[in-house]
């Protein structure tokens, strides 16, 4: 084999590592590409009623969020009389702490992919039982439903998985890392 040829070969075999190296970095940063999902999307209805001239439905994904983490909320508004879906509604939350003090007021816009539901993320620092109102303005009228919703204390395990997946990380990253430099240095492979 000639020295052009072997040349040739490390370096295709170099560039095939960094492939690799890339490859597992890639695929071990896939748990925090997620999209966003929309509260509907495995979420729980936490009130259904009737206010005004609007059926009023308001589910939140997670049902029972974590103190401080929130949760979002998606409140489907259609006409009471045939169910169509009310687009252009104006719509707002209003949040109460678990001791009664108002906690304030957020807009929930309307989701432009779906007519009729409007979204807000609800952070709620506390945890405890909490009181939400949606109030729905609209051409037609006014309307509004209200529930509770429970904030559990904040878990410190996740905090904990997410130091051991980045320890993880670090020993396969730092493994291929020393793997490929060997690779290289036993090749001849010039840095």
């Amino acid at each position: 084999m000639t020295a052009a040829g072997a040349k040739s070969r490390r370096v295709f075999a170099a560039r095939r590592m960094t492939g690799v190296a890339l490859a597992c970095v890639a695929l071990a940063l896939l748990p925090w590409a997620g999209g966003t999902a929309r509260a509907q999307d495995g979420a729980t209805e936490l009130t259904r009623g009737q206010s005004g001239p609007y059926e009023i439905a308001v589910v939140a994904n997670p049902p029972a969020p974590y103190a401080g983490l929130g949760s979002r909320f998606s409140v489907h508004v259609t006409r009471a009389g045939d169910g169509a879906a009310v687009r252009d509604a104006e719509v707002h939350l209003q949040a109460t702490w678990p001791d009664g003090r108002d906690a304030g007021r957020i807009a929930a816009p309307q989701d432009p992919q779906q007519p009729g539901w409007y979204e807000a993320l609800l952070r709620l620092r506390q945890a405890g039982v909490w009181q939400y109102t949606v109030v729905v303005e609209g051409a037609a009228g006014a309307g509004d439903v209200s529930g509770p919703i429970t904030v559990l204390e904040a878990s410190t395990s996740g905090w904990s998985g997410t130091v051991l997946w980045l320890a993880a990380l670090g020993v396969i990253v730092g493994g291929i890392v020393v793997f490929w430099w060997r690779f290289l240095r036993q090749r001849g492979v010039p840095r």
